[in-house]
């Protein structure tokens, strides 16, 4: 059945339509007062949130969803009681039954599926999505703990998986950093922090408190997602996108304010 329907996880056309659509909310929220462009980009925004949506990617439709809320921190009493409606909201899925009513009124498609198996609502099927990247980072977490320093090499994944009894041979990390720790061990993983942690010290150089603030809209997705996939292939779409928001701070202290 799966394979008779048009949308697949293997859409990553999600990444940069995600891209776009935070694009779309900054320049909404930064670039113009008129109520036309407002809307459209809130059009925009609106169309790729369905197409991400449609996409399957589970992170991406998240993080898309949670910057749009964090576009109005700090918020105002009118910001406080949309979030605080939203938060109210989502507790309706910490009950199970209401939570399958909910998503049951949507109409089949991958999206759906998965975000049934998120929650363990797949009928015949009791692990969810987390209980099973689990198993995946115990595997590499102990691949670094037999080579902690170098680790395995990058690319390195059949090696890790190999002859395991979690039934995760050939499975990427499906987390960055965890990735990371057996690929490149701790001399990578502490390069890759240095990296970052100089790319935050320049932040607090940026004069324009405006551009701080873009520059976060930007940058929670790169943490979220790289937490839940895996992204350490050069040339990957989200890999060329985390590199450059990381790095990105180094200019902002340029920028006039």
């Amino acid at each position: 059945m799966m394979s008779s329907i048009p949308f697949s996880s293997n859409t990553f056309w999600a990444y940069p339509t995600l891209i776009i659509g935070i694009v779309a909310l900054i320049k909404m929220k930064f670039t113009t007062d008129r109520l036309l462009k407002r809307l459209y980009y809130i059009s925009i925004f609106a169309i790729s949130l369905i197409a991400v949506y449609f996409s399957a990617r589970r992170s991406p439709l998240f993080v898309l969803i949670l910057t749009s809320v964090l576009l109005f921190l700090p918020p105002r009493i009118p910001h406080i009681l949309l979030i605080s409606l939203i938060v109210i909201s989502s507790f309706s899925f910490l009950n199970t039954t209401t939570g399958k009513n909910i998503i049951g009124t949507l109409p089949d498609s991958y999206s759906k599926y998965r975000i049934e198996r998120m929650f363990g609502w797949v009928k015949d099927r009791k692990e969810t999505s987390y209980l099973e990247r689990k198993k995946i980072w115990n595997t590499y977490l102990d691949k670094f703990y037999r080579k902690p320093v170098f680790g395995e090499g990058l690319s390195a994944v059949h090696r890790i998986t190999k002859s395991n009894k979690t039934k995760t041979e050939g499975l990427s990390a499906h987390n960055t950093f965890i990735g990371l720790l057996a690929e490149t061990g701790l001399m990578g993983t502490t390069l890759m922090i240095i990296i970052l942690g100089r790319s935050i010290f320049f932040l607090k150089k940026a004069g324009n408190p405006n551009w701080v603030k873009i520059y976060i809209l930007l940058f929670i997705p790169t943490l979220l997602i790289n937490w839940v996939e895996y992204n350490l292939i050069p040339g990957q779409i989200f890999f060329l996108y985390t590199m450059i928001i990381w790095l990105l701070p180094r200019g902002l202290q340029y920028l006039e304010k």
